[in-house]
């Protein structure tokens, strides 16, 4: 008898019994894991579970024919309930988180809607206030079309009488031309003396007084054509500069005073964000970092690089510096602050006179006092610039500055009397306007001990 050959080992079946290979190996990590999670021991049920693992059968109706199968059933159902008060919990935070986005959501909707209506609101206004100046232009123009009118249509009306009036008498004239001799000696003498009366006109000249209203109403209408293009290109640059002003914002950092450089008039709050001026004179010691002639005092920290931006209250006070100068600039005797002497810095005098501190000084003609300011400072582009904070607009800026050096926030103040008693504030830059943290760039910046 013929032996048949044994087929050989396909791909396939090499395949299915690895596929089931993996399926035991899997049961029996899951019933290891099973043993692992059980609080204890279960002894009448560890059998089962090891079977479980050696073999494909049915583990549920073994484990509830196991003695302990109720304890177990109890104490799963306590980890269900466990994982049910868990994700209720959870549940119930997100619902919580959701309600509170969706608040947000509607507060903020309605914040831009309030700011929708307002911006609405002002247009009209602004509409209805160049279309009442429309309506009284126009109108002062009709006034002028009837002023015209009636003022030289008499004259052209009586031109008109004039040049009929000659077109006859040359028509006689013309036709008396051409008689013969004895008709044309009749009444010759009075023909030609009416023609000789006749006077070559004066040269037009337009009544003074619509000379007068029309060149007044051009003037008006010129400054309002003026007036429109400052009020566009004011629009334009006001939101140009409140977009600047956020932008520097984003570049918060917090200053406060270094007191080891305070002249001794200078009394600082506990806190270094407060200084004042006082005519009595503290007993300092005169350390190389000190002002000893005027009454200056730096701030902290140094920066070295980047872009950083703080704000100061000055008030009311009639006398008053504040930019930045150079670590190294000199401490000790007068010196002149300038840009070549290592200070960019705006002043106010004398509580009206307002200069940015160039050589040679710039006046600033400022329509609004000075409150608050903010300084930004770019070291990278070598710019300093100040704003009028309340107003937020742009104030100066002093470009191409060549930083020899780290730059610190530079105070000066003296006393006058009266109101400008009160101290200069630095603000603190946290959740300015609605910003919640200082992203200066922080790690271009030193500080520096007190």
């Amino acid at each position: 008898m013929r032996v048949r050959p044994r087929a050989p080992h396909t791909d396939r079946s090499r395949g299915a019994h690895a596929h089931g290979d993996r399926q035991v190996l899997a049961s029996r990590r899951c019933a290891c894991l099973r043993l692992r999670a059980f609080p204890r021991p279960w002894p009448g049920l560890r059998p089962v579970l090891e079977a479980h693992g050696r073999q494909r059968g049915p583990f549920l109706l073994e484990a509830v024919k196991s003695p302990e199968a109720p304890e177990l059933a109890a104490t799963m159902k306590e980890q269900i309930q466990n994982q049910l008060d868990h994700l209720k919990r959870v549940k119930d935070l997100k619902k919580r988180r959701r309600a509170q986005g969706e608040q947000a959501r509607a507060e903020l909707l309605s914040l831009t809607q309030m700011e929708r209506e307002k911006i609405v609101w002002e247009f009209e206004q602004l509409y209805h206030s160049l279309k009442e100046h429309e309506y009284r232009l126009l109108a002062r123009l009709e006034e002028l079309d009837l002023a015209i009118y009636n003022s030289i249509n008499g004259a052209i009306t009586q031109f008109s009488c004039n040049i009929s009036h000659l077109s006859g008498l040359i028509a006689q004239l013309e036709e008396k031309q051409q008689q013969p001799t004895r008709e044309l000696l009749q009444d010759i003498g009075d023909t030609l003396s009416r023609a000789e009366r006749i006077r070559i006109p004066e040269p037009w000249i337009t009544p003074p007084d619509l000379q007068e209203k029309i060149h007044i109403f051009a003037q008006k209408c010129l400054f309002l054509t003026e007036s429109l293009k400052q009020f566009t290109e004011k629009m334009q640059s006001d939101m140009e500069k409140i977009q600047e002003l956020r932008e520097a914002q984003l570049y918060s950092v917090d200053v406060t005073l270094d007191p080891d450089t305070a002249y001794p008039s200078l009394i600082l709050s506990d806190n270094l964000r407060q200084v004042r001026y006082s005519y009595l004179q503290q007993d300092l010691p005169d350390n190389p970092e000190r002002f000893n002639l005027f009454p200056c005092v730096l701030g902290s920290p140094c920066f070295i690089a980047g872009r950083h931006y703080w704000e100061v209250e000055v008030g009311d006070k009639a006398k008053w510096t504040i930019g930045v100068c150079e670590d190294s600039v000199c401490r000790k005797g007068g010196v002149t602050s300038a840009p070549q002497n290592g200070f960019w810095a705006v002043s106010l005098w004398y509580g009206k006179e307002y200069w940015a501190l160039t050589s040679p000084m710039t006046a600033l003609p400022l329509r609004t006092p000075l409150q608050r300011v903010g300084v930004f400072l770019d070291y990278d582009a070598g710019e300093v610039s100040f704003y009028n904070v309340t107003e937020r607009c742009h104030t100066f800026t002093f470009s191409h500055a060549t930083f020899c050096g780290p730059v610190r926030p530079y105070f000066s103040l003296s006393y006058s009397g009266g109101k400008s008693a009160a101290p200069l504030i630095i603000c603190p830059m946290s959740g300015i306007d609605g910003f919640s943290g200082h992203v200066g760039d922080h790690s271009h910046s030193m500080e520096t001990s007190p």
